[in-house]
């Protein structure tokens, strides 16, 4: 909705404030979603892990550091800690036979998670509850680029889906600057403006890299003192120099702990209504619990490939896994955009706009009975006069944006004399008019939402692949031409 965020943000500034770009909830965060604070070294690659904290929302938090996470021994230990606390979040999901949630600061934060699962995850060096990490790990990773999926939440892009502010969306990767526009944090001065506020969150890191000013100032130092103590050889320096390096870290992990509580609260505090299915109103199931449903069924299935004997986990997919998570991506996303325009006001505006979606108004309803059998109805046709900017071509099916998403057949398209254009729509038989009387306006979508798609296309997947079909065009030869 590009146009309608850009005026969001202009209001937004204007009003100093969070403004809401949806009507709908697109996410729901569970109350015991697990909160995970990661801290990287400065200078090593991402998949180092420094210190952590995890938990749940609604739980007891645990903070565990080491010294020097280049030592194999401290950072197996590491390691061992948060298997345990990702070990209690999957047990309860099975418990509860629906799936594992984690929440993260951003985009840098997921980074990081897949860096460590891609490091741990075949890696026969490591422990075996370390390896089960990072296969577990790679089943958020592997979630988190789906569109609609509800596993991974990623704290800036699930508060983007609802509120934008006065920045511009780089700024509002900044987990504390975007949340002082929705309330001002603790600590941050009475008399201070928002703009001021926001400057004074972004001096403090909210990912798992630091500022180098704050290491240089306290955790270099730390290290130091521990790096010499291993040299000596002193048992009890080196405990007290390894708990000098836990203090250092602990302060940025508590600032990043608290932003993700902050964030759960204002998620699950938006008070929307949840996206609805529009285009199946018998159904009791609204969009969000088939986005959940797909979820659940996608973690269950995870869980059955873990319990193989045999389950390595690529790092580069082939042409079968890149076919498999392409059309994945595509369902996904397709059933996604089509359930947002159909069910949320706002995301319909903004389709009108784009002329992804038509809005007209009605002149006139016919039913057209065939003469050879007198009562019953051959068409229903509506003749419409489009008041935006998108015009459809004759033989092409759309759906009413009313409950049940009726698909109706453009017949003819026709410029008028003043500008505007007439379009003529049927369906077959008597069909249901209401909402359609002559001077109603109407919306009319291109797509309906198919959930069953990412089945289907994965079955026909499965049966080319069991064929041996091809799954790269045949090489030409080249070289006479």
């Amino acid at each position: 909705m590009p146009d309608l965020v850009t005026a969001a943000r202009v209001l937004a500034h204007e009003r100093q404030t969070v403004v809401d770009v949806t009507t709908t909830l697109r996410l729901k965060v569970a109350p015991h979603a697990l909160i995970l604070s990661l801290a990287g070294m400065a200078g090593e690659h991402d998949g180092v892990l420094h210190a952590f904290t995890a938990g749940p929302a609604d739980g007891t938090r645990e903070t565990h550091a080491v010294p020097d996470p280049r030592d194999r021994d401290t950072q197996a230990a590491l390691w061992s800690e948060l298997a345990r606390i990702v070990d209690r979040t999957w047990q309860r999901a099975l418990d509860d036979r629906t799936f594992p949630q984690v929440l993260v600061s951003g985009t840098a934060a997921l980074d990081h998670l897949t860096q460590v699962a891609e490091r741990l995850r075949n890696n026969t060096r490591v422990p075996d509850d370390a390896r089960l990490l990072g296969q577990r790990l790679s089943y958020w990773v592997d979630r988190a680029d789906v569109p609609g999926q509800q596993s991974v939440v990623v704290a800036t892009t699930a508060l983007r889906e609802h509120l934008v502010t006065g920045m511009s969306p780089g700024e509002e990767e900044h987990l504390g600057a975007f949340l002082e526009w929705c309330a001002p944090g603790p600590g941050m001065p009475a008399d201070a403006s928002l703009l001021e506020r926001v400057e004074l969150a972004e001096r403090h890191a909210t990912g798992p890299a630091r500022r180098p000013e704050d290491d240089r100032g306290v955790l270099v130092p730390a290290l130091d003192r521990y790096s010499l103590a291993q040299l000596l050889g002193d048992p009890v320096e080196i405990l007290a120099a390894a708990e000098a390096v836990g203090a250092a870290l602990r302060p940025a992990l508590r600032h990043q702990t608290r932003l993700l509580r902050d964030a759960h609260a204002v998620l699950t505090g938006l008070g929307l209504p949840e996206l609805p299915d529009v285009a199946r109103p018998d159904d009791p199931r609204n969009a969000l619990d088939r986005l959940r449903d797909a979820e659940t069924n996608a973690f269950s299935t995870w869980c059955a490939y873990l319990d193989r004997p045999v389950h390595p986990i690529s790092g580069l997919d082939g042409n079968v896994a890149a076919a498999y998570r392409l059309a994945r991506h595509e369902s996904a996303n397709a059933a996604l955009s089509a359930a947002v325009v159909l069910g949320d006001p706002l995301a319909r505006e903004a389709a009108v706009l784009a002329g992804t979606a038509l809005r007209g108004r009605v002149l006139r309803v016919t039913q057209r009975a065939p003469a050879d059998r007198p009562g019953a109805w051959s068409r229903t046709v509506l003749q419409v006069t489009l008041t935006g900017p998108g015009v459809p071509r004759a033989g092409q099916t759309w759906h009413l944006a009313a409950p049940g998403a009726a698909p109706w057949r453009v017949d003819a398209t026709t410029p008028g004399q003043d500008g505007t254009v007439k379009i003529t729509v049927s369906r077959p038989g008597r069909a249901d008019t209401t909402g359609c009387a002559p001077g109603a306006t109407i919306d009319l979508v291109r797509d309906v939402p198919d959930w069953d798609a990412a089945r289907r296309a994965a079955g026909r997947l499965r049966e080319r692949d069991a064929a041996r079909s091809p799954w790269l065009p045949a090489r030409t030869d080249r070289s006479s031409t």
